[in-house]
């Protein structure tokens, strides 16, 4: 039924989901503390602090889900 496959496309998609979570989480907030102190928009944090540390789990969660059979 339809709600068998909506259930079915969410259980594939948590899982890159949770990895991209813990990425996020891993990154110290001292960082952007010091950062925040040098000056730093928020959008250059984002892309010179979180985009940098995420990148490994971004492309895990982008494989990982290409590699099933």
């Amino acid at each position: 039924s339809m709600w068998t496959i909506v259930l079915l496309f969410t259980w594939q998609f948590g899982s890159a989901c949770v990895i991209f979570l813990a990425a996020l989480q891993n990154v110290p907030k001292s960082l952007y503390e010091a950062a925040e102190i040098d000056g730093a928009s928020t959008n250059q944090q984002f892309w010179k602090i979180t985009v940098p540390l995420i990148t490994p789990a971004v492309t895990a969660g982008s494989v990982l889900p290409s590699t099933k059979p």
